[in-house]
């Protein structure tokens, strides 16, 4: 992975130059988990329904404001890759961008963040066997939250995904995946 990186001249470049500052990297495809705040301190608490395999890391972000702990898993090639550069980096996940509402569809799982003036209020994780799946799970957490349809919804997937859901709710498509 990492030599197919460098060699793009879009992000070889990119990665090169940011070896003089920091980098955030926000992993929209991981597995994730929420905890309450106290298990931070739960040394080697299990977290094996995130299916860990020996090319994922688990790592954690603790959300002060929202008092929750956030495990979730990375490829151990984006922090190999980050490493090889020598790139000082953060790895986070949906949750902690602090994105107000962000839905991400990616090999059948579709991720769902919600905030509502800063505040986390949902996150879960569906199984949908295509679009139509992830738009139901989107619209009835939209309903049982009773969410303002006009507050944008940033979309990491698939136009397709996009597209069907601009017929219910606004979408701001911030990320286009599998065109």
């Amino acid at each position: 992975m990492s030599s197919a990186i460098a060699a793009n001249p879009l992000l070889g470049p990119e990665l090169q130059s940011a070896q003089s500052g920091d980098v955030l990297v926000t992993v929209v495809d991981a597995p994730f988990v929420v905890l309450p705040k106290i298990f931070e301190k739960a040394a080697g608490f299990p977290v094996d329904f995130l299916q860990n395999n020996r090319n994922s890391i688990e790592l954690a972000n603790v959300l002060e404001n929202d008092g929750v702990l956030v495990k979730f898993l990375v490829d151990k090639d984006i922090e190999q890759l980050l490493g090889r550069f020598g790139i000082r980096h953060e790895i986070t996940n949906l949750l902690s961008s602090g994105v107000e509402r962000v839905a991400e569809l990616e090999s059948q799982t579709l991720s769902l963040v919600i905030r509502q003036s800063g505040n986390l209020v949902f996150a879960n994780q569906f199984h949908c066997q295509g679009v139509t799946d992830a738009v139901y799970h989107i619209l009835n957490v939209y309903k049982q939250l009773s969410l303002d349809v006009d507050t944008p919804l940033e979309v990491c997937s698939t136009k397709e995904l996009s597209d069907m859901l601009a017929n219910y709710v606004n979408v701001s498509l911030s990320f286009n995946i599998n065109s």
